[in-house]
């Protein structure tokens, strides 16, 4: 399934109120979960191939409360949610068909009971999914209900001896449909219907299931029809968390600075300890801040949007919206910045002189919050995610001050032949100087002698030394083939 269909489930899930939707065959590589629009995506499939693969999507109100969840393998993914007055386990499924080998079928079902002994005894379970079986229309009481569709098969037989031990009933056989509503798959020629998509259900828990059906006609591009229950459950209740604010920085208006400035002007500047000027600099400028900016709601981004959308909005915005105003209000926002600029100043200056002086940071600035970023692979692995570190904007300052006082040291010290992590000179230069030497020894038919430093960036240094006994470099071509394969620069 890709993303375009992904878009088109999500939306049929809004339209016809779907908490939970399970998918089989999603033909998906690596496992994991991820937020799309208002909904999480859970999903495993084969680590190398697309191949089989099985998913469940859960609405916000259901995310909440998920307690956990368990990549099996790629036909088998569950997830248990908190409700009230009992925990609900999902498990989706995607089974072998009947053409596939007897050891892929008696794996499946040893797979799936492994997953049924680890849920608790008194956790509702829903088994959900596509088993490839025909159960028919043959009533076995406590288990097969009498509307069933078909003849059973040998799969079939092989599913409700899973019923027999673990208790299960089949949901699709006990409420009375017209046969529309109970075929679950349809050939590609048209010609042929079965009912061969479960939804499987503890015995004890029967009762809470009101009606399953097919709803045929909700076109996803699949052979499959969708497959609907009602499950009544109630989940656990969280409370509503306030929406994110933040200051409008926009709009910062007069007496911030004015609040500002004065609490500033009373700081002990001189005999106070680089920790405690921080605490007491970072209470001034977030209580004024809280007190006197502001606040707006952050309005969640969208995930996508067309580029004719978005020509109209510009469109539309262009024609209805004063541009002069807008210009206004940034203009505003900047001379009030500009107004604390010479007592910020001040104030930093101070703290950076005493942290020079005693050697001593505030403990705030040694922070830095590390955020992953995934990279192409399975979420499993450390080695596939890249971090990036936030740290503060004043400790940058006093960073940036370190920094430009070691550059004429460093300058001093670093050999002419250094050219890589410098300020006007590169690595992209070497080379074509070495280039250029080459061409100059092949036309003159010496043999060059150079001797090369590199210095990585971890500080280790290397020496290239090129012996003279024969002859380097035949030709230009040869010479950089050379340079490459045994990584002389």
């Amino acid at each position: 399934m890709n993303q375009g269909k992904l878009v088109i489930v999500k939306l049929k899930m809004e339209r016809m109120k779907i908490d939970i939707l399970g998918i089989s065959e999603l033909k998906w590589t690596g496992n994991g979960h991820f937020t799309s629009g208002n909904c999480e995506v859970y999903y495993s499939g084969n680590q190398n191939i697309k191949r089989n693969g099985v998913a469940l999507i859960l609405n916000q109100k259901v995310v909440k409360s998920v307690i956990g969840y368990v990549f099996k393998n790629d036909r088998i993914i569950s997830a248990r949610i908190q409700g009230r007055p009992t925990n609900l386990t999902i498990i989706q499924i995607y089974a072998p068909t009947t053409e596939a080998e007897e050891s892929t079928i008696t794996k499946f079902y040893m797979e799936l009971q492994e997953i049924l002994e680890d849920v608790p005894k008194k956790d509702a379970i829903l088994i959900i999914g596509d088993w490839n079986a025909k159960v028919g229309d043959t009533e076995a009481p406590g288990i097969v209900g009498k509307y069933g569709l078909g003849k059973q098969n040998e799969a079939g037989e092989k599913l409700i001896q899973l019923y027999q031990e673990n208790s299960l009933v089949i949901t699709n056989t006990w409420f009375q449909q017209p046969k529309r509503r109970l075929y679950t798959w349809t050939s590609p020629n048209g010609q042929h219907r079965n009912q061969i998509d479960y939804i499987l259900c503890n015995r004890k828990w029967k009762s809470s299931i009101t009606s399953v059906k097919t709803r045929p006609g909700v076109d996803c591009g699949i052979d499959h029809e969708l497959l609907l229950a009602n499950f009544k459950i109630k989940l656990k209740r969280y409370n509503k968390t306030s929406k994110a604010t933040k200051p409008n920085l926009q709009n910062i208006p007069y007496s911030y600075n004015v609040e500002v400035k004065n609490r500033f002007a009373e700081l002990e500047l001189v005999n106070t300890e680089p920790e405690e000027l921080w605490q007491e600099i970072h209470q001034i400028i977030y209580e004024e801040a809280k007190r006197n900016i502001p606040t707006i709601t952050t309005k969640k981004k969208k995930t996508w949007i067309s580029e004719n959308t978005l020509r109209i909005a510009k469109e539309r915005r262009e024609a209805k919206i004063d541009g002069n105003k807008q210009l206004f209000s940034t203009l505003n926002a900047e001379s009030q910045r500009e107004e604390l600029k010479d007592d910020s100043i001040k104030v930093l200056t101070t703290l950076c002189q005493q942290i020079w002086k005693t050697k001593q940071w505030p403990s705030y600035w040694k922070k830095s919050i590390f955020i992953p970023i995934p990279k192409n692979g399975t979420a499993k692995d450390c080695s596939n995610y890249r971090t990036i570190a936030l740290i503060s904007h004043a400790s940058k300052i006093m960073l940036k001050i370190i920094q430009r006082r070691l550059q004429p040291f460093l300058e001093r010290e670093l050999p002419d032949t250094q050219a890589g992590f410098r300020k006007g000179r590169g690595t992209r230069d070497q080379i074509a100087n070495l280039r250029w030497i080459i061409e100059k020894q092949s036309i003159r038919l010496c043999r060059p002698y150079k001797t090369m430093e590199c210095t990585h960036k971890d500080g280790d240094t290397n020496t290239l030394h090129c012996p003279d006994k024969k002859p380097v470099f035949e030709s230009t071509s040869n010479s950089e083939n050379r340079i490459w394969k045994h990584q002389l620069v």
